[in-house]
């Protein structure tokens, strides 16, 4: 089946092509009146609210802009606003004489000189750019800097120095920009990304110890490397067509973009980090502004083939008007930072987001006529503003935590990453990863069965908006909350969840939690982030077996938290760091409280690898820890193969073979002691799902392998299998086989019978991720396996990540939740008994008196 239905796709195009708020035609946005009225409509509601120093960096931006803005419509009013900026502060740039900020705001007085011929409007400049050249950058100790060391500074300096230079004919200010630029360029552009860090602190180091961002990519910045887009552009702008340096200029405005093209998302937009936009999902208006901006102006001035570049320039022109208010505010601009950040949405303005956004406008008006059909955002991604009225956000949103939800409403998500066929996973992800272990406990002592998933907060927005049909978005699942829940076995009840941890925008399941549970009862959830920029946390229930409030204990950096207790030693916690890419991770805490630094569990690499990576599932059997890992070729999520084993007895101190033989750690061979089995050489994925002791102690794991990470019939079915050690060997068995790879299900082992219950059924939505969900089981050590029950039937969207309960006993053995992989649905929440029944936990619950989940009957919500 494909992604979405042709049906759906046309709502969705049409959803994203329509001005979000004034709802104006793909065509009207092209129109030279409105493009004119929407200029003069944003540049007021700016000048009516000001903000920060009127000759800051910041309004420099934004005077650039109402220059452009100026030069478009003529408007008197913007000119004699900018005049009187000039006057009220004498034409004096900032207050720093050698710093490139500082001097942004001169761009405006020399473009307002070249109209006026009044010398005083320019000579302040001319002085502190002769001070400049005349004097070295202040240096710290006997270190001398660059005059240009961040890349901001591409924008606020060079065009002032040209313009300028060209304004009075002093060619030095050119040859010094010239001069001032190869260094910054020389210090901070990557030849083989061609973007530009924003400064040193973000280059790569030989150490390996540089910063990276989530997914392990190098850090570069969308508002800094269009600051450099767009200060390319007006120098070009500038430069005589035989100056000397202008080739340079040129061939290092067509290298990068053509690299920013390769970037931009699609709902027209770019994101804050450039290399990591799925940890940065709104998308971010002062980046795609300048680089709207600077595309459109390559254009027009011949320097950049239009028909290559047009699609992208009108794409980024349709995103950036949906971040336009009724009132003429430009939201969805990321606040004053030295690196890419998250957590801004339609609240989020900033001056130079307006100048950008203007300067954009200025190219765009001048755009030749569309040879075809205008280029728009394709239906698949996530646009930053669709049709969904349900949060005005017109104040911050307050803190969830420690809140009730009403009702067991898992996450819809999709990773947007699409083929013909599907995603490469998407749905409902309240259970998701299948590296979240575990998620669920139950504790004899009160006879309660506690669990945490990633549940939504309806009515709030986070910065995932998804243009769809006229339903409200936010209601099928894109505001992440950490919840904690509890089944009382007794009373056959639950009462409503609580919000643990409230994500505060993220729309990313990746954060979902992950649970322990302590001697004395106290509930410990482990909150996954994702790298440094987006850490995770710890958090204690407030009382012993209860959900009802947390306090949160730490903050750390981790991912894919998997903790076991051990009783009388404490915790030990297995996770994963973005530390280039995905590399395995422990530490130990008597308390909760206090922890032992981190311990590299694995890191392979080849000799030709730059990065490595991995992923784990593990358990625990008494003081067993153990852990099934596989592996990344260079970093590779989408090539992970092989399977490997470790495991601990004596809380982490040594880690060994199945056989006790030690290994010593980190892992760093493909073909270490600990390696199981091999698939690399096959071309085979392997994706571990879960793993289980039998009854000697003995592990096991259940995985998926095949070939491809995408879906469809060109990668064919996917087995799922079982290895297991024997006792003398490991020994490998299929069981079956399904359509995805990410179809997740687990393994019990009990006495003689093994049970696999997982979404084999490759229906409703075919070659999407989940299923209909059917027990498999085997009374022969995994040798041959039956199909006991189809487990669900007749659904209307896909189960997946059916996770176990830890010592879980009936009916509350396992649960999950459903959800369309091929378009946004609600995500309803089940579990289940050995014996293949079914509960649904209420979606909808009214008030706080406990409730009796229903039994399925076969006719499930089909909302």
């Amino acid at each position: 089946m494909q992604t979405l239905t042709i049906a759906l796709r046309l709502v969705i195009v049409l959803a994203t092509f329509a001005h979000a708020r004034a709802g104006v035609s793909t065509e009207t946005a092209f129109s030279g009146e409105y493009i004119k009225a929407i200029m003069l409509k944003t540049a007021d509601w700016q000048l009516a609210n000001p903000k920060h120093n009127p000759l800051s960096w910041t309004n420099g931006t934004l005077y650039a802009g109402l220059f452009a803005a100026w030069d478009v419509t003529k408007s008197q009013h913007l000119h004699d606003a900018m005049m009187e900026i000039g006057r009220k502060h004498s034409w004096m740039p900032y207050k720093r004489w050698y710093h490139a900020d500082d001097i942004a705001v001169c761009q405006m007085y020399a473009d307002l000189f070249r109209q006026e011929n009044k010398r005083e409007m320019i000579q302040p400049t001319v002085e502190v750019l002769e001070k400049l050249i005349a004097n070295p950058y202040p240096s710290k100790g006997s270190v001398d800097i660059i005059k240009w060391w961040w890349c901001d500074a591409l924008f606020m300096a060079p065009p002032t120095m040209v313009k300028t230079g060209l304004a009075i004919g002093n060619k030095e200010f050119l040859s010094k920009s010239d001069e001032y630029f190869q260094q910054c360029y020389n210090l901070l552009y990557d030849r083989e990304e061609h973007l530009f860090a924003r400064d040193k602190n973000y280059l790569a180091r030989k150490d390996g110890k540089d910063r990276r961002e989530a997914n392990g990519k190098k850090i570069f910045w969308s508002r800094g490397n269009g600051w450099v887009m767009g200060g390319l552009a007006r120098v070009l702008g500038e430069l005589p067509a035989d100056y000397p340096k202008r080739p340079f200029y040129e061939n290092l405005f067509k290298e990068m973009a053509a690299r920013i093209i390769s970037l931009q998302q699609t709902d027209g937009m770019w994101r804050a980090s450039l290399l990591d936009p799925e940890a940065y999902p709104g998308g971010e208006v002062s980046g795609t502004g300048f680089f709207c901006y600077a595309l459109a102006w390559g254009i027009n001035a011949g320097v950049l083939d239009a028909k290559a570049t047009l699609p992208a320039v009108q794409k980024a022109w349709i995103g950036l008007l949906k971040c336009v208010s009724s009132d003429g505010r430009i939201g969805w601009v990321q606040p004053i930072g030295a690196s890419p950040r998250d957590n801004f949405g339609t609240e989020s303005w900033e001056v130079y987001g307006t100048g950008a956004f203007l300067l954009a406008a200025s190219e765009i008006i001048k755009l030749p006529p569309s040879p075809g059909p205008i280029a728009t955002p394709s239906a698949g991604g996530q646009p930053v503003v669709g049709k969904n009225k349900v949060a005005k956000n017109k104040a911050p949103q307050t803190s969830l935590n420690n809140q009730a939800i009403d009702g067991y409403k898992g996450i819809w998500f999709t990773l947007g990453q699409f083929n013909k066929y599907g995603d490469k996973y998407s749905g409902g992800l309240a259970t998701y990863t299948a590296k979240h272990i575990p998620l669920a406990i139950y504790s004899p002592q009160v006879r309660k069965t506690f669990f945490v998933y990633g549940g939504i907060a309806p009515g709030r927005k986070s910065s995932a908006e998804i243009a769809q049909r006229d339903y409200k978005t936010s209601a099928y699942g894109n505001y992440l909350v950490c919840m904690a829940g509890c089944y009382d076995h007794d009373t056959n009840t639950v009462s409503k969840p609580t919000v643990v941890h409230d994500k505060n925008g993220v729309f990313d399941p990746h954060d979902n939690p992950s649970l322990a549970m302590d001697e004395e009862g106290y509930l410990w959830v482990f909150v996954s982030g994702r790298g440094r920029g987006r850490p995770g946390f710890i958090y204690k229930s407030v009382k012993p077996n209860d959900v009802s409030a947390f306090e949160m204990i730490l903050k750390d950096e981790m991912t894919y938290p998997q903790p076991k207790y051990v009783p009388g030693k404490g915790f030990l916690h297995l996770f994963t760091k973005y530390t280039g890419v995905r590399l395995l991770y422990f530490n130990t805490s008597a308390d909760g409280r206090n922890w032992t630094a981190h311990r590299q569990l694995a890191a392979i690499k080849r000799p030709e690898d730059k990065k490595g990576g991995h992923y784990q599932i593990s358990g625990q059997l008494g003081e067993k820890i153990a852990f099934f890992f596989n592996w990344h070729p260079n970093g590779n999520v989408d090539k992970r193969t092989n399977i490997y084993y470790l495991q601990s007895t004596d809380f982490g101190k040594t880690w060994t073979k199945v056989d006790g033989t030690s290994v010593a750690t980190p892992v760093t061979n493909v073909d270490s002691p600990s390696l199981v089995r091999e698939f690399f050489s096959k071309g085979q994925n392997v994706y571990i799902k879960d793993m289980a002791f039998d009854k000697n102690g003995n592990p096991a794991a259940l995985y998926v392998s095949g070939t491809g990470h995408s879906p469809g019939p060109e990668n064919g079915l996917k087995d799922w299998q079982i290895i297991h050690w024997d006792g003398r060997a490991w020994v490998n068995h299929k069981i079956t086989t399904s359509d995805h790879n990410y179809d997740t299900g687990s393994l019990w082992i009990s006495g003689d019978k093994w049970t696999v219950v997982a979404p084999t059924e490759n229906s409703p939505q075919k070659w999407g991720g989940g299923g209909e969900i059917v027990m498999w089981q085997s009374t022969d050590n995994a040798h041959t396996w039956t199909r006991a029950k189809q487990i669900t039937s007749n659904s209307p969207r896909n189960h997946n990540y059916i996770r176990k309960v830890v010592n879980g006993v009936a009916p509350f053995m396992y649960f999950w939740a459903d959800g369309r992989p091929d378009e946004p649905s609600i995500s309803q929440m089940y579990f289940g008994d050995e014996e293949g029944n079914v509960w649904t936990l209420p979606y909808d619950m009214v008030d706080d008196r406990t409730v009796a989940p229903k039994k399925w009957s076969g006719n499930p919500d089909r909302r």
